[in-house]
């Protein structure tokens, strides 16, 4: 599936909205034509026969029941909040490596149920206004080039295997304070968490980068 060129209006609208991948066809939109949406209730995608990757932008909040890409990649957008539908701790999204992009809130708290639940390998996100970062991932997670970014929210990042920042940025920088930043492996195991890149809490009040340790 394509969409033409990104004009932030939706092309498509309801409460729930499946998006399916035909056999013949592996991708839903492309980066530079992504398919716009709005969804009341609930998204749900599936290109995972071919592996293709999703780019979907929302016009609004997006509420994810599952969003699943195979070994493909997925980068959802929102002027909202990108939230978890049904609030459980069902996966959200699967696929190699996710990028998302929210107006406010990627997730709403750090619990599983409100959390972004993940089945991904990279990670690259960015939440603006007083939003936060809540992911809890199946698996290990590897940051990838892109970092966590917030406008001061905070980020929580609960993974059941190793963590890896990837030498990339995590930073909650906000006109104030800034934000706080938790990592947490402890599920099942004692799982590594490395860190070779920066952490920024600083925001505007204070200095508090840490470089990798």
């Amino acid at each position: 599936s394509s969409a033409a060129a990104a004009n932030n209006t939706a092309e498509v609208s309801a409460a729930t909205i499946t998006l399916n991948s035909a056999a013949s066809s592996d991708a839903i939109g492309t980066n530079g034509n992504r398919i716009e949406v709005t969804a009341t209730k609930t998204l749900n995608t599936d290109s995972k026969t071919n592996n293709g990757n999703q780019y979907i932008n929302s016009i609004g909040d997006l509420a994810l029941g599952l969003v699943d890409a195979g070994s493909g990649n997925v980068t959802l957008s929102s002027s909202g909040n990108i939230t978890d539908a049904t609030s459980d701790t069902v996966e959200d999204i699967r696929a190699t490596t996710a990028t998302l992009t929210a107006g406010t809130n990627i997730g709403t708290s750090s619990t599983n149920a409100n959390s972004i639940d993940t089945k991904i390998t990279n990670l690259t996100a960015t939440s603006a206004g007083a939003g936060g970062i809540f992911i809890w991932e199946t698996d290990g997670l590897t940051i990838a080039a892109g970092g966590l970014h917030t406008a001061g929210g905070d980020i929580a990042i609960t993974a059941n295997g190793a963590f890896n920042d990837g030498g990339n940025t995590i930073e909650t920088q906000g006109a104030g304070d800034g934000g706080s930043v938790t990592i947490d492996t402890s599920l099942t195991n004692t799982n590594d968490i490395v860190l070779s890149g920066t952490i920024n809490t600083s925001g505007a009040n204070g200095a508090a980068d840490v470089a990798g340790f």
